[in-house]
C-alpha cells in the first residue's frame, strides 16, 4: 500500500528545490538592475537545469525513493516533470531576448538549442509512442538520448551562466544539481541484480504462459504483488521488460505470467530449461503485506498476476482475512489460475467470483452492490485502463473511501 506520507514530504521536497533555484537566480541579480522578465528567463534556465537532474533521480530505480510509492507512480511524475522541463526550456531564451538572435550565438548557445531538439524528439516519440507504432525495445534506445541531452545542457549552462562562470550563489546550486544527476547515473548503473535460471515454461492458456525461475546465488525477496525487470539470456531478445511476479514470497521460485501483447512476449515460449535471466528488483507499492482487510480484489484479464500472488501468499500463511475476488475475463477458455483460487475459495475467508463480459456484461452497480460489507473493504483494481478507470468511478459513487482503492498501471511510459 502506498505510504502517503512520503509522498506528500517528497513533493514539498520537489517544490523547494524549484522555489530555492529561483530564490538563488534573484539574490544573485544585482539590485541596480530591474528583475523582470530578463531576471524570469534566467530562473527558467536554472529550472529547466534542475528538471533534468531530477529525471535522472527519477528514472534510476532507487529503491530508497521508490519503497512505499511504487515504480508505476514514480514514472508517471518523471512524465510530469518532463513537460515541465521542457516548458521551462522553451520559454527561457525567449524571455532572455536570444530566442531569434542567431547572429549573436556562440557555440554554447547552439549547444543549448541542439539539446532542446533533441527533447522535442523524446517527448514526441514518448507521448505519441503508440501513433507512431513504436515498440518498447526502440522507444528505451530513443530514451538513451538523454544521456546526449545532459552532456549538451551542461555545457551550455556551465560556460553561458554568468554566476556559475563567477562563482556566485547559483555556481553551487548547479553544484549540487549536478551531484544529484550523477547519482541518479551511478544508482541506476550500480544497484543490485539477481541472476536466476529457468527451470520451467508452461502454457496456461492459448496466449498466456508461466515462466519459473531458481536463483543462482542470492534469491531476490519481494512482497506479493510486486514486480521486477527481467532480462532474458536465452535464445530471445536480451531487452529488459517489466513483468509482475505471480508467485508468493514463500514459493520456493520465482514466476512471471504473461501475456502474447506483442513481438517480445510472443518469444517467451522459446526459452527453454537452463536458459538463465537478469532480474532488476522488487518494486511497486501494489500490495496487501501486512494490510489489515477485509479485502475485494478486482481483476480484468492477465491484471489477475499480483492477484494470484497476494491470495496465494495469505493462503500459504494462513492469513485468513475476509477477502472476495472479482475476476473478469472474456471467456471461461481465458482464465488463467481457475483451479488454484477455485481450491482457495473453499477457505471460509475467500471467495473468488467469475465475470465473463461476452455473456454477461462488464462490471455494474447493480453488481457490485451484491457485495457484502462494500464500503469497508480494502480494494486492490488491476486490468487494462479503461477498465480500472470505470471500475473506480463505479466504487466512489457507491460511497467507498477513495483512500481504500489502490491500483496499479502496467505500462511505466
Amino acid at each position: 500500500m502506498p505510504n502517503r506520507s512520503k509522498i506528500r514530504i517528497l513533493l514539498l521536497f520537489y517544490i523547494a528545490l524549484f522555489a530555492v533555484g529561483a530564490m538563488l537566480v534573484w539574490w544573485s541579480t544585482p539590485r541596480r538592475f530591474p528583475f523582470g522578465i530578463y531576471g524570469f528567463g534566467k530562473i527558467l534556465g536554472v529550472w529547466g537545469f534542475t528538471a533534468l537532474g531530477l529525471q535522472f533521480i527519477l528514472s534510476s530505480r532507487s529503491k530508497l525513493l521508490e519503497k512505499g510509492i511504487g515504480l508505476d507512480r514514480i514514472m508517471r511524475f518523471h512524465s510530469l516533470n518532463a513537460k515541465m522541463m521542457f516548458t521551462a526550456v522553451l520559454l527561457h531564451p525567449f524571455l532572455l531576448g536570444a530566442a531569434l538572435n542567431f547572429k549573436a550565438y556562440t557555440l554554447f548557445h547552439w549547444l543549448g538549442l541542439a539539446a532542446f531538439g533533441l527533447m522535442v524528439v523524446v517527448l514526441v516519440t514518448t507521448l505519441y509512442s503508440t501513433f507512431l507504432k513504436l515498440n518498447y525495445e526502440y522507444w528505451k534506445v530513443i530514451h538513451k538520448i538523454g544521456y546526449i541531452i545532459l552532456v549538451l545542457a551542461f555545457a551550455h549552462s556551465f560556460f553561458l551562466g554568468t554566476d556559475i562562470l563567477t562563482r556566485g550563489p547559483v555556481f553551487w546550486w548547479w553544484i549540487f544539481l549536478t551531484a544529484l544527476l550523477g547519482a541518479g547515473i551511478l544508482t541506476r548503473q550500480f544497484h543490485q541484480r539477481y541472476k536466476y535460471e529457468v527451470t520451467e515454461v508452461r502454457r496456461e492458456n492459448d496466449d498466456v504462459r508461466t515462466i519459473k525461475l531458481k536463483p543462482l546465488g542470492q534469491k531476490m525477496d519481494h512482497h506479493p504483488g510486486q514486480f521486477a525487470f527481467v532480462r532474458f539470456l536465452g535464445d530471445i531478445s536480451s531487452e529488459e521488460h517489466h513483468f509482475t511476479l505471480s508467485s508468493s514470497p514463500t514459493d520456493p521460485y520465482l514466476s512471471f505470467t504473461v501475456k502474447e501483447l506483442g513481438d517480445f512476449t510472443a518469444e517467451l515460449g522459446r526459452l527453454k530449461k537452463g536458459d538463465q535471466a537478469i532480474l532488476d528488483g522488487p518494486f511497486g507499492a501494489f500490495s496487501n503485506y501486512l494490510e489489515a482487510g477485509p479485502f475485494l480484489f478486482i481483476s480484468g484479464g492477465i491484471g489477475i498476476t499480483p492477484i494470484i500472488s497476494m491470495v496465494k501468499y495469505m493462503f500459504q500463511n494462513k492469513v485468513n482475512k475476509d477477502s472476495v475476488l472479482v475476476y473478469t475475463v472474456k471467456e471461461k477458455k481465458d482464465l488463467v489460475f481457475a483451479d488454484e483460487f477455485d481450491k482457495i475459495d473453499r477457505e471460509k475467508w475467500f471467495e473468488v467470483i467469475y465475470r465473463f463480459t461476452e455473456k454477461e456484461g462488464h462490471l455494474d452497480e447493480n453488481f457490485f452492490q451484491k457485495i457484502k460489507n462494500l464500503k469497508k473493504r480494502t480494494v486492490y483494481l488491476v486490468g487494462p485502463g479503461a477498465m480500472v478507470e470505470s471500475t473506480k468511478a463505479l466504487l466512489l459513487g457507491l460511497g467507498v473511501n477513495p483512500g481504500q482503492i489502490h491500483t496499479e498501471l502496467f505500462a511505466l511510459r
